[in-house]
């Protein structure tokens, strides 16, 4: 059908039409001038000429010059400003009673645990240094079945209990719907070694193996030269993209689908119990914050 909804697309097609929406918004970013600005900040916050080269010019008498970057020191001093003090979460019980301050004890040791020993107090410090430099920047908050405690071992697998996982992405790894202001749905690129992938995907292990990171001087992740190729280390990853769609009249049970190497690893339904809306990306923007729960509403 040529008005189908993308996002709808039966699973033999939804690796492919998830693909090609990623990629008509990283167009989007460079026909718009956006991605350019991001590069232009970028650039100038590390030193950087337009090349990728450090921002150093020598006149005839082969006396060097370097400009000071005053941006770097502004914005390193507005980040330390605004982050020098961590969030100190205060939870709260409804009532006196013994049981609801033994609760509220228990979150209170939670939040510290997650913020200091899970990184939620640096990931969060990262993500507004990077909101300053890159004009925003996104927390993805899944649940990774990969940590945790052991249960037990299923053949060559071990069974973990599952825990948080808080990692930063960049403006060109996550992408959205830029007509409307509370986007439905979000792509996201992160990167995950493919020989773990091929473990667990032993049905897909030859593509996922074949697969390679690609050279992109977009993909900006506070490198020291984004325009270097990709490392020998870097050939050991490849890219998983993550579909998250609310739930919406054209998809009411939303949808959730994970894709590497072409192939479609899960496609099920975005269930999540505490709000109708919810994902696992809190988006901030250089002046604002917005979870995707607000942007989908």
């Amino acid at each position: 059908m040529v008005n189908e909804y993308w996002a709808s697309a039966p699973i033999e097609q939804i690796a492919e039409k998830t693909q090609a929406k990623f990629d008509e918004y990283r167009q989007h970013l460079k026909t718009s001038g956006y991605g350019g600005r991001i590069r232009k900040v970028y650039n100038a916050f590390y030193g950087f000429n337009d090349d990728g080269t450090l921002e150093v010019s020598r006149d005839k008498d082969k006396i060097a010059k370097m400009k000071v970057n005053h941006l770097k020191s502004l914005i390193k001093r507005l980040h330390i400003l605004v982050t020098e003090n961590k969030l100190a979460f205060q939870p709260r019980a409804k009532s006196s009673d013994t049981k609801s301050q033994i609760e509220s004890d228990l979150a209170r040791g939670i939040t510290e645990y997650y913020g200091d020993e899970k990184n939620m107090h640096s990931s969060l410090s990262k993500a507004a240094l990077g909101s300053l430099i890159q004009l925003e920047q996104h927390i993805h908050c899944p649940w990774d079945m990969a940590e945790g405690y052991e249960l037990t071992a299923n053949e060559n697998q071990i069974i973990k209990t599952g825990d948080q996982l808080f990692e930063v992405l960049t403006p060109f790894d996550v992408a959205y719907n830029t007509a409307s202001e509370a986007s439905p749905w979000r792509i996201l690129r992160v990167k995950v070694s493919k020989y773990d992938m091929a473990v667990l995907h032993p049905k897909f292990a030859d593509e996922i193996l074949a697969s390679s990171l690609e050279r992109d001087i977009d993909g900006l992740h506070n490198s020291n030269n984004y325009l270097t190729d990709v490392s020998d280390d870097s050939k050991d990853f490849t890219y998983k993209l993550i579909l998250y769609h609310a739930r919406k009249p054209s998809i009411p049970r939303g949808r959730w689908v994970e894709i590497v190497a072409g192939q479609v690893l899960r496609d099920d339904d975005f269930a999540f119990r505490c709000t109708h809306d919810r994902t696992d990306v809190i988006s901030i923007f250089c002046g604002h914050s917005k979870s995707c729960e607000e942007r989908t509403q």
